[in-house]
């Protein structure tokens, strides 16, 4: 199976054509000019491993959470070419992508930035790409006392590793406040590859579980957030 996988959910613009016998990638900031280098990034792959377009089984791309804009730029992308040629879209999240990248024996909790103070977060089982509870988007200061985090501390295990954007920031934070202290994954692991975004796809495809290519923005808009007045969800009690 052959896979061309994008992500441009963030700052960076990441894009990978992956099969069992190889892995092709390219990483790079584009600012937010993310629709002026996709293109060109994949064309310049394309010659790089050899591959003709009708030769990849399926587009893959970060339904987000992440930026609206930059998350419909990889969504059209693998839409557009996957309609065209007539090939399989998968939609991958970002949280799962850095559990699957992660390759974690620990729980792990991935976290990506939303705005100043808020992240996206997701906890996941040792080994699992699924998360245990539905993804959130909450203030930074609050996930330490998320039910979530505390369900945990039932839980048998190590210290809860943290990957993501988001953790290098926060990680001073959350080992103040937690015990165990977290333990931050590093630099190299907590950047999410588009390489590890095909392979999860890959899997998926597989086993007959793959997600459609729809946007999980996990807030909403500036716009609609001002109209109704909404702030990050609201902690509210885990049932386990």
């Amino acid at each position: 199976m052959k896979i061309a996988a994008v992500d441009t959910s963030g700052e960076r613009l990441s894009l990978a054509l992956w099969s069992p016998s190889g892995l092709w990638q390219k990483n790079l900031r584009p600012g937010l000019r993310h629709d002026e280098h996709v293109l060109p990034v994949f064309d310049a792959l394309l010659r790089r491993a050899k591959w003709d377009l009708a030769d990849i089984d399926a587009f893959a791309a970060v339904t987000g959470p992440g930026r609206f804009t930059g998350i419909r730029i990889g969504i059209t992308f693998a839409g557009v070419l996957s309609a065209r040629l007539k090939k399989k879209a998968v939609g991958v999240s970002a949280l799962d992508g850095l559990a699957f990248q992660a390759r974690h024996r620990s729980w792990l909790c991935a976290a990506l930035r939303a705005s100043p103070g808020e992240i996206f977060f997701a906890l996941y089982a040792p080994s699992s790409t699924e998360p245990a509870f539905p993804p959130k988007w909450v203030m930074a200061e609050d996930l330490a006392s998320s039910p979530e985090i505390k369900s945990l501390s039932a839980r048998s295990g190590g210290p809860l590793l943290l990957t993501g954007p988001a953790a290098a920031e926060y990680a001073p934070l959350w080992q103040s406040q937690m015990e165990p202290k977290p333990v931050l994954l590093p630099a190299g692991r907590r950047l999410l590859q588009a390489g590890s975004v095909a392979q999860l796809a890959a899997a998926r495809l597989r086993e007959r579980r793959a997600d459609a290519l729809k946007p999980f923005y996990l807030k909403p808009t500036k716009y609609e957030r001002l109209a109704q007045n909404l702030r990050p969800r609201p902690l509210q009690p885990v049932h386990a």
